[in-house]
C-alpha cells in the first residue's frame, strides 16, 4: 500500500506542476516536477522491497495500480501572447518565436486516477471510458514531457539557447521511456503524447535548422495523424489537438518543398 500511496503522490505533484505552468511560473512548475520524479522513484524503491516479500500481493496491488490510470490533456493559456492595453495582442519577440514555421503544442499531460479525478481542472477528456493506461510506463513520460515543455515555453518567452536544448532534452527522454516499453503499451492510447513530443521536437530542431532531427520528428507525426488508429477504434485526439498537428504537417510540408526548389 505505501508503494501505492507514494506513487499517487508523484501524479499529485504533477498536477501541482501543470497548475504553476498554467500560470506561465517556470520554477514552481520544475520544482514540483522534481518532486514527482522523487517520489515516482521512491514508489519504485518500495514496490521492489514489497516484491522482494511479498511477489503475489504486490503483483495484485500492481494490477490494481495498472487498472486505475489514464492519461489526460490539460489546455494552457497561450503564454506566448501577451494581451496589450489597447485590446491588441502581440507574439513573444524571441528569436525562437519568430521565423518559425512551426507551432508549439501549448497542452501539458497528467497522469489521474480514475477514483482521484480532480475536477478543479478542466481536462480535454471527451471520452471517459478509455482504458487505463499502465503507471510504470506512463507517469514518468508524462512528466517528462511536461518537464519539457515548460523549459521550452520559458525559452521561447526568453530567447534561451540553454533552456531550449534541456527542453529538447526532457522531451528526447520522454520519447525514449515509451519507445522502450512499446511493446507493453498500446499506442493508440498514448497517440496525444508521442504526437506532442514529436511535434514540440520538431519545432526546437526547426529553431536550430537541424533539418534532419526536423524531418525525422515531422515523418513520425504525420504517421501518428495519418495512421493513428483504425477505423474501429476511438480517437484520442482532440479536433483542436488533430489541427495543430496537421497544420503544423502541412506547414513544415510546404516551407520544406520550397526550400528544395529554391535549392534547385
Amino acid at each position: 500500500m505505501a508503494a501505492i500511496i507514494t506513487h499517487q503522490t508523484a501524479l499529485d505533484f504533477n498536477i501541482k506542476a501543470v497548475a504553476y505552468l498554467a500560470q506561465g511560473d517556470h520554477r514552481g512548475c520544475t520544482t514540483e516536477l522534481e518532486n514527482a520524479l522523487k517520489a515516482y522513484r521512491t514508489s519504485l524503491q518500495i514496490a521492489d522491497r514489497r516484491l522482494e516479500a511479498d511477489a503475489m500481493e504486490m503483483a495484485n496491488e500492481d494490477d490494481e495500480r495498472r487498472t486505475s490510470i489514464r492519461l489526460q490533456t490539460f489546455a494552457l493559456p497561450d503564454s506566448l501572447t501577451a494581451s496589450l492595453e489597447d485590446g491588441s495582442t502581440r507574439k513573444a519577440s524571441s528569436q525562437f518565436a519568430c521565423g518559425n514555421v512551426l507551432t508549439v503544442f501549448q497542452k501539458a499531460f497528467v497522469a489521474v486516477r480514475d477514483d482521484e479525478f480532480d475536477d478543479e481542472f478542466d481536462f480535454d477528456d471527451d471520452d471517459e471510458d478509455d482504458e487505463p493506461h499502465h503507471p510504470e510506463h506512463i507517469v514518468p513520460s508524462t512528466i517528462l514531457y511536461n518537464m519539457g515543455l515548460s523549459f521550452h515555453l520559458d525559452a521561447i518567452r526568453h530567447g534561451s539557447s540553454v533552456g531550449m536544448v534541456r527542453a529538447y532534452e526532457f522531451y528526447r527522454h520522454s520519447m525514449a521511456m515509451l519507445e522502450n516499453r512499446r511493446e507493453a503499451i498500446d499506442p493508440t492510447r498514448v497517440r496525444a503524447l508521442l504526437a506532442a513530443l514529436a511535434c514540440n521536437m520538431a519545432h526546437i530542431s526547426a529553431s536550430f535548422y537541424h533539418q534532419s532531427n526536423t524531418s525525422k520528428s515531422m515523418a513520425l507525426l504525420r504517421n501518428l495523424v495519418m495512421n493513428g488508429v483504425d477505423d474501429d477504434d476511438e480517437d484520442d485526439l482532440q479536433d483542436d489537438e488533430l489541427d495543430t498537428f496537421t497544420m503544423n504537417w502541412i506547414f513544415y510540408s510546404e516551407y520544406h518543398h520550397a526550400a528544395l526548389a529554391a535549392a534547385a
